[in-house]
């Protein structure tokens, strides 16, 4: 991503703070029994916001930029936990 390292980078603090609301959100579901629906629903929910993230993965993976750096089994890997989390979550709400 050639981002200056010795600089702080708001766009990574920003996806942390995303990731950390999603993760907080799901154990304040599984400990305030929430029920089972509500768990389901941000698991498949944070499924298709790595869903996106896979997609974007690609389209740097085959649009054969020299300054996007990304590989195909990263790619690959990220749409596998994809489709494991919206595998899970639609179980979870059906």
């Amino acid at each position: 991503m050639q981002w200056d390292l010795g600089r702080r980078n708001n766009f990574q603090i920003e996806a942390g703070f995303a990731n950390f609301a999603w993760g907080a959100t799901a154990l304040a579901a599984l400990f305030c029994d929430w029920g089972i629906k509500a768990q389901g629903v941000l698991i498949f929910s944070y499924g298709l916001y790595i869903t996106m993230a896979a997609a974007l993965h690609f389209v740097d993976v085959f649009s054969f930029r020299k300054d996007c750096g990304g590989s195909l089994g990263g790619s690959l890997i990220t749409m596998a936990f994809a489709v494991v989390l919206l595998v899970i979550g639609v179980s979870a709400i059906q």
